[in-house]
């Protein structure tokens, strides 16, 4: 049979340092292969290293115990884009443009909020933004007469004649009344004969 001990299990946290500093390692390269200068249609993007970040990462014994530290550079950088001429002048507009529609936009506000601070008044107006004063009407319909009939036995298509004539004449004058009384409620709206809404509503007593 074999002979001798066993080997001597590695140190947890030996184990756990080294793979630390390979993470560390990894990302590091990994930033700086990302970082490469770049020429592209619109722009030239480069990258420049303005200083290192100091990453302490500590040492620890067979217990755990922290016996010290070991530091790593890890490298910082800094991206400059240039735009090519065609795209930095219009990068120059468009920023134009957003002042310009910044300043309209605080001059708006300032003219409502000046407006919402004045109280209202219709002092100022234009006289003829008033509704037309209703001219004075003089009914020149006269009551019918009291319906008087005598009627003759001998003549009855007559007397038929007269009773109409004298129905038609008390209806004729009530409709003549509704007319006048609708044409100055009319005129004291505003309206007049000749607009739309006149002629309209006197359609009723014109048929």
């Amino acid at each position: 049979m074999f002979g001798g001990s066993p080997p001597q299990a590695p140190n947890p946290y030996s184990v756990a340092s080294a793979q630390s500093v390979t993470n560390i390692e990894t990302a590091v390269a990994t930033v700086v292969l990302n970082n490469s200068n770049s020429d592209r249609p619109e722009a030239t993007i480069a990258w420049t290293k303005i200083g290192d970040y100091v990453l302490a990462v500590p040492t620890r014994d067979v217990n755990g115990n922290v016996t010290g530290t070991v530091n790593y550079n890890v490298p910082q950088f800094k991206s400059t884009i240039q735009l090519k001429p065609a795209e930095q002048a219009i990068f120059d507009k468009n920023q134009v443009i957003r002042g310009s529609m910044l300043d309209l936009g605080i001059s708006q506000l300032t003219s409502v909020q000046n407006k919402l601070g004045t109280p209202f008044s219709l002092s100022g107006l234009d006289a003829y933004a008033t509704n037309p004063a209703a001219p004075s009407l003089t009914s020149t319909l006269t009551a019918p007469g009291t319906m008087v009939l005598s009627i003759d036995p001998g003549d009855i298509t007559t007397n038929i004649n007269a009773t109409r004539d004298a129905i038609d004449s008390r209806v004729q004058y009530q409709i003549g009344l509704d007319r006048t009384n609708r044409d100055i409620t009319l005129r004291n709206m505003g309206l007049v004969p000749g607009m739309e809404g006149y002629d309209l509503d006197m359609l009723t007593f014109d048929k």
